[in-house]
């Protein structure tokens, strides 16, 4: 199956030039190495944040948010003309580097028009998932992707139980509420 796909690929890069470059340069090691510099060069940046910092610094950092989320855009419009859609999809990293380039932009057009209040804090979380991109450079490491894929597998085995914790942990606190509410604390 990952012959005839790599065949269709391959075929309909042949067709067009422009196809054909960008196949030839989005599957090329020297692409990936400037994407795992870029993913390392962003998450510096996400982690050099800070509460006290001067505009100028915040005004750099603003200015190499934007063009950490250009280059990633860059990157994912290279691959669906290069690799094609049908073939960008089926790989999950792909999907995932797509979803995070979305959720920056969501992140930046929100951060316009709310930068301060309650707001400001779910974008900050916003700001931190993209942090989470460094997950991909698990795709040239081995030992890196059998820890996630063992992490995902617990994932799932652990959600049914935490459900029933929260369950318990809901009905404790009603009964909590219940039985302790009316109490007064005398000193």
């Amino acid at each position: 199956v990952i012959k005839k796909r790599n065949q269709a690929t391959r075929l309909r890069s042949n067709k067009n030039p422009c196809f054909r470059i960008c196949f030839v340069m989005v599957t090329s090691p020297l692409f990936n190495i400037l994407i795992t510099v870029l993913i390392i060069a962003n998450t510096y940046t996400l982690a050099s944040y800070r509460y006290d910092e001067s505009l100028d610094d915040a005004e750099f950092k603003s200015k190499a948010d934007f063009f950490f989320v250009a280059a990633f855009t860059l990157e994912i419009i290279l691959k669906v003309i290069g690799l094609g859609y049908k073939e960008f999809i089926v790989d999950s990293f792909n999907k995932f580097d797509a979803f995070i380039v979305i959720m920056s932009y969501v992140e930046m057009i929100m951060t316009t028009y709310a930068s301060e209040g309650p707001l400001s804090t779910v974008l900050l979380s916003l700001r931190a998932m993209r942090a989470i991109r460094m997950l991909k450079l698990a795709r040239f490491n081995e030992g890196m992707r059998q820890v996630l894929n063992q992490t995902m597998q617990s994932m799932k085995n652990i959600g049914g139980f935490s459900m029933l914790l929260l369950l318990f942990l809901f009905i404790w606190a009603l009964m909590g509420m219940e039985l302790f509410a009316y109490l007064a604390i005398y000193d």
